[in-house]
């Protein structure tokens, strides 16, 4: 009976470890199941039925991060960009230069635009309403040193329960306080 048990239980695991895929579509890498950080040990549970961006293209300056993408003859919900940029910050997302994020996206997280140093501009939908803002979003470190660091702007979509920007800068909805300056941006309050 014992070994039965260990041995039902040896196969979860297997199968949960098989089930984990990654694939890539349009220069952009999903993940589905679960995230393991190559370089890192950074690693994340995702839902059944979703998918997270977890490597940004190459070589790219426009992006449009998709919400739902087509795989395996399965559908998934992109409902977060985490570790994009994290894996090299010398090579993933290095080129980029403005970003749409599409409605349905619910977070930017973990290191997802972390030093994509050329980026001036982000579009983030009124579905995201969780923001990583000390590794999620490119910015000077926290000594204000930092000799890359393009981004102008952040605009929210009307509608974001949580976020909006005036002039490119990120604030919070409920309190009015700045959450986030770009770098970059000509009209820093």
């Amino acid at each position: 009976m014992r070994k039965n048990i260990l041995f039902c239980f040896f196969c979860m695991i297997v199968s949960c470890i098989a089930s984990a895929e990654t694939f890539t579509q349009n220069g952009l890498t999903f993940c589905t199941d679960y995230y393991e950080g190559d370089y890192s040990d950074i690693s994340k549970k995702i839902p059944a039925g979703e998918a997270i961006v977890c490597e940004l293209p190459e070589k790219v300056k426009n992006l449009k991060i998709p919400s739902k993408v087509e795989h395996g003859g399965k559908s998934y919900a992109v409902k977060e960009i985490y570790y994009a940029s994290g894996v090299s910050i010398y090579k993933y997302g290095r080129d980029l230069e403005f970003v749409e994020i599409e409605e349905g996206v619910e977070r930017i997280g973990f290191n997802a635009f972390f030093q994509c140093d050329y980026l001036k501009e982000i579009r983030i939908p009124s579905t995201c309403t969780e923001i990583d803002l000390d590794r999620g979003l490119p910015k000077t470190d926290s000594s204000g040193n930092h000799w890359y660091c393009d981004l102008e702007r952040v605009i929210v979509a009307e509608g974001n329960p949580i976020y909006y920007s005036k002039d490119g800068i990120l604030y919070d909805k409920k309190s009015g306080e700045v959450l986030f300056i770009p770098h970059r941006n000509k009209s820093k309050k």
